[in-house]
C-alpha cells in the first residue's frame, strides 16, 4: 500500500505551509508532528475484536503509526473471514494475528513493515522486525495475546480492564 507514503508527503505540505503541529489520519495509517499544545498527542489502537480501542500510546514530536487488522478490508464466505492481507506462500489471507501497529520515523517502513510482521505471524515477527530495523511493535494474535517490543512496551497504555496477556518479545 502507497497510504504511508502519502501521509508522510501530506505532512511534508503541512510543513511547507508553516504548520508544525498536525496528525494526518489515513485509516490505519498516521503521522504525527509536534503537539497537541502543551500536550502529547494520544492515538488510540482499535481493538481488533469488539467496538473501541484496546490501546493508547503518546506521541510527541514527529511519528508514524499504522496499524494492519484482519477487521479492515474483508469477505466472509461459508462461515470463513477472508481478510485482505495474504500470505504469499499461500495464497490465502495470513493466519494467526488479528492486527499488528508499528511506530517508526518513517511513514513508508511502518506501513510496509506492519503487512510484513502480519504475515510473519507470532513466531516469525520478531526475526522479521530485526531484519527490517523496526523496534517498536504491537502485535495482537488469534488468542488476544499482546506480543511487543520492549521499546512498545514501555509506551504503550493498555485501555480495556481486564488487560489482555502481554508477552514482551526482542526483536
Amino acid at each position: 500500500s502507497h497510504k504511508g507514503y502519502a501521509v508522510d508527503k501530506a505532512i511534508d505540505a503541512l510543513r511547507t505551509l508553516g504548520i508544525d503541529n498536525a496528525i494526518v489520519n489515513a485509516g490505519g495509517g498516521l503521522h504525527a508532528i509536534g503537539a497537541h499544545g502543551d500536550r502529547p498527542w494520544r492515538v488510540g489502537i482499535r481493538h481488533p475484536a469488539q467496538p473501541g480501542i484496546i490501546a493508547s500510546l503518546e506521541i510527541r514530536g514527529d511519528e508514524s503509526v499504522h496499524t494492519s487488522g484482519n477487521y479492515e478490508r474483508y469477505f466472509d464466505y461459508q462461515g470463513k473471514r477472508y481478510h485482505h492481507i495474504l500470505d504469499p506462500r499461500s495464497g490465502y489471507p495470513a493466519a494467526g494475528v488479528l492486527s499488528v501497529t508499528v511506530v517508526h520515523p518513517d511513514g513508508t517502513v511502518a506501513d510496509a513493515a506492519d503487512d510484513a510482521l502480519f504475515v510473519a505471524g507470532p513466531q516469525a515477527w520478531t526475526a522479521v522486525a530485526r531484519r527490517m530495523g523496526i523496534t517498536q511493535v504491537m502485535m495482537i494474535d488469534a488468542d488476544m495475546v499482546v506480543h511487543m517490543t520492549p521499546e512498545m512496551a514501555r509506551r504503550i497504555r493498555m485501555e480495556i480492564d481486564p488487560p489482555p496477556k502481554i508477552v514482551v518479545e526482542t526483536p
